[in-house]
């Protein structure tokens, strides 16, 4: 589903890796291009997720796994 910029950058990731890999031929690739360009247009700023922050620092779990820090809803 190509609802936000988090989507669409893994869309146009894997298309892509699939021309790259002679997976699908050029014409297919700039089909899908030209598609992924057509829904990051049709995405309002309220669809687009909110940007990317870092991370400096990770938590541990309970159960021993790596995680960011706890964010607080608005």
């Amino acid at each position: 589903m190509l609802e936000d910029r988090s989507a669409l950058q893994i869309a146009l990731s894997e298309v892509l890796r699939a021309v790259a890999a002679n997976q699908i031929d050029t014409n297919r690739g700039w089909l899908l291009l030209s598609g992924l360009r057509m829904a990051s247009q049709n995405c309002g700023e309220e669809e687009l997720a909110d940007p990317i922050q870092q991370i400096n620092e990770l938590e541990l779990t309970p159960e021993g796994e790596q995680v960011g820090p706890r964010i607080e809803a608005d």
